[in-house]
């Protein structure tokens, strides 16, 4: 019931007056009764039990209001919930801090009423208690709030240990979910470098962390800094106030730092590294920060370990799959000389072997088309021997300068090329390919060479950019250097047995020869014996005739007997055989010899 009914109850009604003023004296809360001039006219008991003040004390409003509310600014912005001169003001509710007879300072919730004939009625209610429970209900939520905070970056720590394989992505990822979460100053994580003496900056936070990251910002372990210490000890500390504790590093970089935390990376009983926390704030890491964030350092100390186990185990992945491919080649490459070294031993005939040669190349290298280009001494041209793929038929028999194209090039200057994209070189020679339809693009080329001289060409060729790579020109140069071997060698042997023919129809012709004069000279002789019967010592001209005859004959004995072996050497005892034996057809028929020859 509003006072200004009590009032009128108790005008009317005067037993009422005696329960009124009983409510009142017993009242748990304050209240107060101001007259038209400003006086307190009434307070009730609990009013001196909330303020300790009495109505000698505070006689009027203003002495109230000074003594409630020293500070003078506060005591303008309060002095509305005892506002006596307006009488008529609607009921108003206010909440202000008052300071009390004994000094302390409560939390007062004013109702201010009008009380009828110019009287004014403010009640006073104690919310002290009221108010430290919603603060420290405010504390405590933000407390759990913070710790929920702690907790959601702690478990999305543990999903990035768990799903980021990558280090130096873990890493930056954490620093920087741990500054967000957190909302400090600067994260930062050192890792120990391999001599075990340095603590080098692996991911820092903001513009500062790049700026340390690009300088190489290292701090020695064990040195005057906290990161070295935490390193050192494999223990966390805290620098509540950076300029009181002794082993802060000063870092220019961070020049707001007012209270740091480093934390150890414990993997397997070892420190590997460091967490760096810093504020703004002095002594800014309460307890349960401390612990929370060692459990993500020791978090991150386990991804980092796991991180590095899969990137060495990548690394050998990456080594073995290498030496796998340097196995594939190496296969490849046997193949292929085998195949060549088959071909050498399987025929003589040039080209046969080339397109042996060439198909082998063209398949195990990829290339759309395969070419032998051989030199003309005559002409110094380059003359495509033979070649494989679409429109090998075209391409044999060309012709091209030194000065042209890319065979030319590589005759020229006895070098290999290597050409990614044809199409961009100004040495290409486009007329082959205007004339097949084909245009390559990747083209390897190597000399042949016998004794550092330039023979010929190999070339192949592929329709697609970047089909070659080094290792193919090593493989294209040694295929070369049996290739041009063996082109000199058949040539040789096209020589050789082209001259053994030459030689044979010679021989041919000079047996004939020889033969023909040697039984001309014989005739001759004959008839000369037949003309010498009458002339006198006919008997020793005739012996004479039959000794040259006989020279003669056993002359062209030899003869027949070379000619029939083709000049090559003989056995002593045959050929002595064969003189006997014709000189001994010479004698009588009434008279016989016998003749043996030994070896």
């Amino acid at each position: 019931m509003e006072s200004g009914a009590y009032r009128q109850l108790a005008a009317t009604e005067p037993e009422y007056h005696e329960m009124l003023c009983s409510i009142l004296e017993h009242a748990a809360y304050g209240v107060v009764l101001i007259g038209e001039t400003g006086e307190l006219v009434y307070a009730n008991p609990a009013f001196t039990r909330i303020t300790g003040y009495t109505l000698a004390d505070v006689p009027t409003v203003n002495d109230w209001l000074k003594l409630a509310y020293p500070d003078p600014s506060y005591r303008q912005r309060c002095s509305d919930s005892w506002r006596w001169q307006d009488v008529g003001l609607d009921p108003g509710r206010d909440e202000s801090r008052v300071t009390c007879k004994d000094g302390t300072v409560k939390d007062i919730e004013f109702w201010r009423d009008s009380g009828g004939a110019r009287q004014v009625v403010v009640t006073l209610i104690d919310i002290t208690e009221h108010r430290a429970a919603e603060a420290d209900y405010r504390r405590v939520s933000e407390v759990l709030h913070h710790r929920n905070i702690q907790l959601q970056t702690a478990v999305e720590v543990a999903k990035s240990v768990v799903r980021i394989l990558d280090p130096q992505l873990l890493l930056f990822q954490t620093v920087n979910r741990i500054k967000e979460s957190f909302d400090f100053y600067y994260v930062g994580i050192f890792l120990v470098d391999e001599t075990g003496k340095y603590a080098v900056l692996q991911a820092g936070s903001g513009v500062a962390g790049e700026q340390m990251l690009r300088a190489g910002h290292r701090l020695v372990v064990g040195g005057d800094s906290m990161v070295g210490w935490a390193v050192a000890n494999s223990m966390a500390r805290i620098a509540r106030d950076v300029r009181r504790d002794e082993l802060h590093f000063s870092n220019p970089y961070l020049p707001e730092t007012r209270s740091e935390l480093a934390l150890p990376l414990i993997s397997r009983g070892r420190c590997i590294g460091v967490l760096t926390v810093q504020s703004t704030e002095q002594d800014a890491f309460a307890e349960g920060d401390v612990a929370t964030l060692q459990t993500m350092a020791d978090q991150l100390a386990v991804a980092i370990q796991n991180a590095r186990l899969f990137d060495a185990a990548q690394q050998e992945i990456a080594r073995r799959k290498k030496i796998e491919e340097r196995l594939v080649r190496r296969n490849r490459d046997m193949r292929l000389l085998n195949e060549v070294s088959r071909a050498l031993i399987s025929t003589l005939d040039l080209v046969p072997l080339l397109e042996t040669i060439l198909a082998g190349v063209q398949r195990l290298m990829g290339g759309t088309s395969a070419s032998i280009w051989l030199l003309d001494r005559t002409t110094q041209e380059l003359v495509c021997k033979q070649a494989s793929g679409p429109q090998a038929a075209a391409v044999e028999g060309w012709r091209l300068g030194q000065e042209q194209g890319f065979v030319g090039w590589v005759a020229r200057h006895g070098e290999s090329l290597l050409i990614p994209d044809a199409s961009t070189d100004s040495r290409h020679f486009t007329k082959v390919a205007e004339s097949t339809g084909m245009f390559p693009r990747s083209v390897l080329s190597v000399p042949l060479k016998i004794k550092q001289e330039v023979t010929g060409v190999l070339q192949v060729v592929a329709l697609e950019p970047d089909r070659f790579e080094s290792s193919d020109v090593t493989l294209l140069e040694s295929l070369a250097a049996v290739i041009a071997i063996v082109v000199e060698n058949v040539q040789l042997y096209e020589q050789a047995r082209q001259d053994a023919r030459t030689k044979t129809l010679l021989l041919q012709e000079v047996n004939h020869r020889v033969k023909n004069n040697l039984m001309a000279i014989i005739g001759l002789l004959c008839t000369e014996r037949q003309r010498v019967k009458g002339v006198e010592d006919h008997a020793a001209f005739e012996m004479v005739l039959e000794d040259l005859t006989g020279r003669l004959e056993g002359l062209a004995t030899v003869h027949d007997l070379l000619s029939e072996t083709e000049w090559t050497p003989l056995l002593l005892s045959d050929l002595v055989s064969q003189i006997i034996n014709s000189a001994l057809r010479t004698l009588p028929s009434d008279k016989s010899v016998s003749v043996r020859v030994l070896p």
